[in-house]
């Protein structure tokens, strides 16, 4: 009987089929890691020209809906749609005209629908007065 002293206990769990497996998992993650970062920039990428004058916010949501392969989901109740705003860009990302037309609200992409949400949370802790 052989003593076992530890030694090439590496050797015993790499074979050639736990090597082709770990490759191949590597490969998936490496793939799904930059399509996720490529769907997040999308929006980011993607420039259009835009002239609007006086327009409310869902006016010019629904002109960059026409000219671009993305669709806005939002709440009217949360969001002012009413208001009216004047863009006029060239060649502009569409995060860059949602960050002007919108500067109080936070958008998030997925695939290629974008989430507006509400005003942005505050970092700063209200200060308990003491009495």
């Amino acid at each position: 009987m052989k003593n076992f002293n530890g030694e090439g206990v590496s050797c015993l769990f790499l074979t050639q089929k736990n090597i082709r497996v770990m490759r191949l998992v590597l490969i998936l993650l490496t793939v799904m890691l930059f399509r996720v970062s490529a769907t997040e920039s999308l929006a980011q990428e993607t420039r259009i020209n835009l002239k609007m004058e006086n327009s409310t916010v869902k006016e010019v949501l629904k002109n960059i809906e026409s000219r671009s392969d993305f669709t806005f989901y939002y709440n009217d109740n949360v969001i002012d749609t009413d208001k009216r705003v004047s863009v006029n860009v060239e060649n502009t990302s569409i995060s860059d005209i949602l960050a002007t037309i919108l500067p109080d609200c936070s958008f998030k992409v997925v695939n290629r629908n974008i989430i507006i949400t509400g005003k942005k949370q505050s970092t700063a802790e209200p200060v308990a007065q003491q009495s």
